[in-house]
């Protein structure tokens, strides 16, 4: 489990997150990626507005082999100045 406090310009994000086993991906204590189950690497991804000082977390689980987790942001499209 982790969670950091990032300045986000106004604007459209994309969080991508890729796994094996489950994840929780929160903003602002909010579930916007929600697999919390045993499986496979895969990818999920959540996009939408963020704005000023926004927290992210990420709750992870790790049932049996090796452990894979990866999240990050990505703007999409941020106002024109």
């Amino acid at each position: 489990r982790g969670e950091r406090t990032v300045n986000f310009a106004p604007g459209t994000y994309r969080i991508d997150a890729t796994y094996d086993d489950g994840i929780r991906v929160l903003i602002n204590g909010t579930p916007v990626i929600d697999d919390w189950a045993e499986g496979a690497v895969r990818s999920r991804s959540w996009q939408g507005a963020l704005s000023g000082l926004t927290r992210i977390g990420v709750e992870y689980f790790e049932a049996f082999g090796e452990a894979q987790v990866r999240v990050g942001y990505t703007p999409l499209g941020l106002p024109t100045p």
